[in-house]
């Protein structure tokens, strides 16, 4: 089953986030929003979701992940994690810009972290959305 298999829904929510997804036809972008607490098992699992879907659009240029509304509830140091996972799956996560909407001074350090990590993918943080999707537009 797949992210977008509704073109727009709610993923399985976690006792403290909730998520869900939409396909931004503008941009060609994936948007994932997140609310509440949200933990690192919760961003792997929305990336294991999309590649299983197997089903995105021809014209998806990018990945925008909101946590505007969300608190990364880890521990700064555990952004190593997300870089691991982005290197064994790289093949599928180099093919897309990824963006990153923070607002939270602990959010957009781990975002920063995250991006600066490794070079073999594109990650930036932002501090809108309206940003993040021209980005990936471009």
């Amino acid at each position: 089953m797949s992210v977008l298999h509704d073109q727009v829904g709610f993923l399985p929510a976690t006792k403290e986030c909730l998520a869900s997804v939409d396909f931004n036809w503008r941009s060609g972008a994936v948007v994932g929003t997140f609310k509440g607490k949200v933990t690192v098992d919760d961003i792997l699992s929305f990336w294991d979701d999309l590649m299983r879907g197997g089903d995105l659009p021809a014209e998806t240029k990018g990945v925008l992940l909101d946590f505007s509304n969300a608190k990364l509830s880890f521990k700064a140091s555990a952004y190593l994690r997300i870089v691991d996972y982005f290197v064994e799956n790289i093949s599928f996560v180099r093919r897309f810009k990824i963006g990153v909407v923070a607002n939270t001074p602990h959010n957009i350090v781990v975002l920063m972290l995250i991006a600066r990590e490794n070079y073999m993918y594109e990650l930036r943080p932002f501090t809108t959305k309206r940003a993040c999707l021209v980005w990936i537009k471009g």
